[in-house]
C-alpha cells in the first residue's frame, strides 16, 4: 500500500515537471517558430488578397458561314409568278423535283385529290417514299449541279413563247422600252424585297436590251435569262 502511494506521488510530480517545462518554453521563446508561422499566414493572406488573377481567355469557337438558299417550293412559286403556270409544264421544270439539290423533303400533303377527283398540285411526281427524297436536307446547299440545272431551266423558260410572253407582260405592253424603271421591274421580279439595283447593274442590263441599237423581243429574252440564271436571287 505504501508502494502504491509512492508511485502515485511520483506520477504527480512528473506531470508537474512537464507542465513547468511547457511554461518555461513559452517564457524563454522556445515557441517562436509557432508565432512566426502565424505571422507568415497573415502575410500570405495579404498577398493572396492583393493578387489579381489574369482574366480567363474565352474559349475559341470555330464558326463557318453557310448561305441559306431558297428551296424548291419557293423557287416553284417564284417561277410561276414570273413565267406563269405553264412554266411547270416544261421538261426543265422537273429539276424542282430534285430534293437533293433544291431541298425541302417530299411531303404526303403535296399531292391530293380534290372533291371532284382531280389530282391537285403540279409537284405530284415528288415521291415521298423515295429514299433519296426522304433523306434530303430541309435547307439546300449550294452546288455547281444545282446552278447548272437552274440555268438550263431558265434557258427553256425564256425560249418558250408562252412563258416568255407572260414574263414580258409583267414589265409592260408590247416590247417595253429599256427605261430604268422597266429594268428595275425585271430585277425585282426575281430579287423580291431587295434594295434597288446599283446604277452599274441597271446600265449593264440596258446595254443588253439595246443590243444592236434596238430594243427587241430577243433582247428582252437575253435580259430575262441574265437575271434568272443569276444565283444571287436564291439567297434568303
Amino acid at each position: 500500500m505504501f508502494r502504491s502511494r509512492k508511485s502515485w506521488s511520483l506520477g504527480v510530480s512528473g506531470l508537474a515537471v512537464v507542465i513547468l517545462a511547457f511554461q518555461n518554453c513559452a517564457l524563454d521563446g522556445s515557441f517562436e517558430s509557432a508565432e512566426m508561422s502565424s505571422e507568415t499566414k497573415i502575410e500570405m493572406d495579404e498577398v493572396v488578397h492583393d493578387f489579381v488573377a489574369p482574366p480567363k481567355k474565352a474559349a475559341s469557337v470555330p464558326t463557318t458561314y453557310q448561305p441559306i438558299l431558297a428551296d424548291r417550293i419557293y423557287i416553284k412559286s417564284l417561277v410561276e409568278d414570273v413565267f406563269g403556270s405553264r412554266a411547270m409544264l416544261t421538261d426543265s421544270a422537273r429539276i424542282l423535283l430534285n430534293t437533293a439539290e433544291f431541298g425541302a423533303p417530299c411531303s404526303a400533303y403535296e399531292s391530293y385529290i380534290d372533291l371532284k377527283g382531280r389530282l391537285v398540285n403540279s409537284m405530284q411526281n415528288c415521291n415521298p417514299f423515295s429514299a433519296t427524297r426522304l433523306n434530303s436536307t430541309v435547307l439546300p446547299n449550294p452546288s455547281s449541279a444545282r446552278q447548272a440545272l437552274l440555268s438550263s431551266a431558265c434557258s427553256d423558260w425564256v425560249h418558250s413563247d408562252s412563258t416568255m410572253r407572260f414574263a414580258i407582260a409583267r414589265i409592260g405592253k408590247g416590247i417595253p422600252k429599256a427605261t430604268e424603271s422597266n429594268v428595275q421591274k425585271l430585277y425585282h421580279l426575281f430579287y423580291r424585297n431587295s434594295p434597288a439595283p446599283s446604277a452599274s447593274l441597271i446600265q449593264s442590263l440596258q446595254l443588253i436590251l439595246k443590243y444592236k441599237g434596238t430594243v427587241s423581243y430577243a433582247n428582252w429574252r437575253s435580259a430575262f435569262y441574265t437575271v434568272c440564271a443569276s444565283p444571287h436571287w436564291q439567297l434568303l
